[in-house]
């Protein structure tokens, strides 16, 4: 990674621990499928609706629904929770007659059979992507499981709480000082960190996004 990603990174890692209170009390990503629309042909009479149109308003409704449940993008148990979303979903197109679908219903059928394989390569991609930042992101977890323990609401164990943030700046610190060492070494030609040298600048920037994002639901935990 070149010089500007990671001393980017440092200074993120730096706002983790401006942010973060030594004791503090806290507050209990896809494209949309086409559907047919009704409509009204020159003659007056009504244009046949797609088979598959209320089986997309319903997937639509739903995966609203696990958005906001699981918010942080780099969750595993996110990732996990929409395979098998679109996995039960791919596996109930199996049920449709599409033989006996109008033209209408044949479009969005391949339309949205084709948005639901599409989502699942996607989180093979995802997940390889996360994997390759997790060194420089060790402290995600916790960040990631205060967040979801809040949205499923939770009871607030103060004490636990105040313990978890107190381990989370001690490990953002660590990791902001091994950073700045590869810096160091690297700027005197020698060699770095097996952890956090010589990272590819595109990982480097997908550090920096997901810090942003961890960062803002940190900020949401805190706040309330």
């Amino acid at each position: 990674m070149r010089f500007g990603s990671r001393a980017l990174v440092v200074v993120l890692l730096c706002c983790f621990l401006v942010q973060l209170p030594a004791q503090t009390s806290i507050s209990n990503g896809g494209s949309r499928s086409k559907t047919t629309a009704s409509a009204v042909e020159p003659n007056g009479t009504k244009a046949p609706v797609s088979e598959m149109r209320s089986a997309i308003e319903r997937y639509t409704v739903d995966r609203g629904s696990l958005q906001r449940s699981y918010p942080v993008a780099v969750s595993r148990s996110r990732r996990e929770r929409f395979k098998k979303f679109y996995e039960e979903w791919l596996n109930s197109l199996q049920s449709q007659n599409f033989d006996a679908m109008s033209q209408d219903g044949k479009i969005d059928y391949i339309l949205f059979k084709n948005h639901l394989e599409y989502e699942l390569r996607q989180l093979d991609i995802q997940s390889r992507q996360i994997s390759e930042i997790e060194p420089l992101l060790p402290f995600a977890n916790k960040i990631i499981e205060l967040e979801e323990a809040r949205r499923r609401m939770e009871q607030i164990d103060s004490a636990g709480i105040a313990a978890t943030l107190n381990d989370l700046r001690k490990q953002v610190d660590e990791r902001r000082r091994a950073i700045e060492l590869g810096l160091r070494a690297e700027a005197r030609g020698g060699d770095t960190n097996a952890e956090t040298g010589r990272i590819k600048k595109s990982v480097g920037n997908r550090a920096v996004l997901a810090l942003n994002g961890l960062r803002a639901n940190l900020r949401n935990n805190l706040l309330g």
